[in-house]
Formats: C-alpha cells, sequence, structure tokens
C-alpha cells in the first residue's frame, strides 16, 4: 500500500513538472520597442493591408472554384440523363471528380486564412504591448497566450454585483517602478436573469496593484463620461457617494476622509 501511494505522489509531482515545463514555455518577455524599426502604427497598417489582401484572394478562388463546381454538376447531370453508357459514365466520373475535388481544396485550405489572422493577432498585440509597457519604469514584463483572467479577481474588488463570467486576452504581468502589477483586456459579464444574452457590464482594460492609501473598507473612484456613462459600479450598495462631480464620482464608507482620497488622485 505505501508502496502504491509512493508512485503515485510521484506521478503527480511528475504531471505537475510537465505542466510548468509547458506553461514556462509558452511564456513571451515584452521587449521594448526597436526604436531603429518601422513605426508600430505603420507595421500594423502594412499588415492588415496583406491579411485583407490574402481574403480578397482567397474569396475570390472561393467564388471561381464555386461557380466551376456549378457548371461541371449541371454538365454531369445533363450527360447522365442521356440515357447514353459512355455519357452516362463520363457525368458521373466529372461529379466524382468534382467532389473530390472540392474536398481535397477543403482540407488544403480550411485552416490557411485562420492561421493568417491569428499571425497578424499576433503581431499586432506583440508591437501594442510594447508600446503600451515601453516606459523604462516598466520591468520584467511577461504574458502567456494560453493564461484566462480569473473572474474571481474582479470579484474580490466588489465594483460590480453578481459577477459569473469573465472573457479576456492578453494578460500580462510584470513589475512597475518595483511594484507587481496584472494587466488584462476583459469583459466581465453578470448572472443571467432570463433566457436572452445580456450585454457584459464591463469591457476594457483591468490593471490590479498594491496601493499604500490607509483606509477603512473600499473606494470606488469612477471616472465619468458625461455624454453617455458607460461600466458604471454596481455593487454600491453598502457605500455613500463621498464626492461628485460632472467627471468624477468616489464612493467609499460615511467615516473616509474623502479629502485623502482627492488629494492623492490630485498628486497622480
Amino acid at each position: 500500500m505505501e508502496e502504491k501511494i509512493e508512485n503515485e505522489v510521484v506521478e503527480t509531482e511528475e504531471k505537475a513538472e510537465e505542466s510548468t515545463e509547458k506553461e514556462n514555455a509558452n511564456i513571451i518577455t515584452i521587449e521594448k520597442p526597436d526604436e531603429s524599426e518601422e513605426s508600430f502604427d505603420r507595421t500594423i497598417e502594412r499588415e492588415r493591408q496583406i491579411l485583407f489582401g490574402d481574403y480578397q484572394k482567397s474569396r475570390k478562388i472561393s467564388n471561381i472554384i464555386t461557380i466551376v463546381v456549378l457548371l461541371v454538376g449541371l454538365g454531369g447531370v445533363i450527360l447522365i440523363t442521356q440515357k447514353n453508357l459512355v455519357m452516362t459514365i463520363i457525368g458521373w466520373s466529372l461529379m466524382g471528380a468534382t467532389v473530390i475535388g472540392m474536398l481535397i481544396f477543403y482540407i488544403v485550405n480550411k485552416n490557411k486564412f485562420p492561421n493568417k489572422t491569428r499571425d497578424y493577432i499576433k503581431t499586432v498585440t506583440r508591437l501594442l504591448n510594447e508600446q503600451t509597457f515601453k516606459d523604462k519604469r516598466f520591468t520584467d514584463v511577461k504574458t502567456n497566450p494560453e493564461e484566462k483572467f480569473d473572474v474571481s479577481e474582479v470579484i474580490g474588488d466588489k465594483v460590480y454585483s453578481n459577477l459569473v463570467q469573465a472573457q479576456s486576452r492578453n494578460v500580462v504581468h510584470g513589475k512597475f517602478d518595483g511594484q507587481d502589477f496584472l494587466y488584462s483586456e476583459v469583459a466581465l459579464f453578470k448572472a443571467q436573469t432570463s433566457r436572452k444574452k445580456e450585454a457584459p457590464v464591463f469591457v476594457g482594460k483591468y490593471i490590479s496593484t498594491s496601493n499604500k492609501l490607509e483606509m477603512k473598507g473600499r473606494i470606488i473612484v469612477n471616472i465619468k463620461r458625461t455624454e453617455s456613462p458607460l461600466d458604471l459600479p454596481t455593487d454600491t450598495g453598502d457605500l455613500t457617494v463621498l464626492n461628485e462631480t460632472p467627471n468624477l464620482a468616489v464612493y467609499g464608507l460615511k467615516e473616509t476622509d474623502v479629502e485623502k482620497v482627492t488629494y492623492y488622485l490630485d498628486k497622480k
């Protein structure tokens, strides 16, 4: 029994090591942009034009093949209905060759354009990350394309109520001025109250880091978009509006010293 338990422990440790090695293999270090190279916006536009050209070419080829298939299929049907053995054989041969040709074309090309699209997205993400984190104060900045944002990160912040799901891309970890941070592009969804799929309560960039504010409870600072309010906090039942202007709202416990909060924001 003890030998069996030891074997199971060894297997578990080996699987954990394999999983860690696999995760490390996917980690990408975000470098600083090379100023001697073409500007990132021109590179993105050039790659976009190449991808669009490939899409137009693929669509054109697909349309030509569709027309050819229809014509060959129509010819095959006409030959088959002639009640002549030779024509019937030729007709069925044409239709069979058409079907086989379509299958070969599909198998060869089914992943070609999606792969090009993924490569384009990787290029755009890399270039935008290099620009976003080009400040010298950003260090040890890394991303793993396979990593997904954990919705519990936001649930713990208590800004939006009834959150159940997060969709994400470009999860980044690093340090800013020696301080650890987490960055991700996310869409947050609350629990559905009807069969109709509800729109996300938040879509944007999520940044998490520690702060040195010494205050009781939690504080929500909402920078408003006056013409069309977006991403408004919904988990504020236990909080009070401490300060509100046309462009800003600060939520917190009644005993919170709002002057300290606004002073800190002004300093930033």
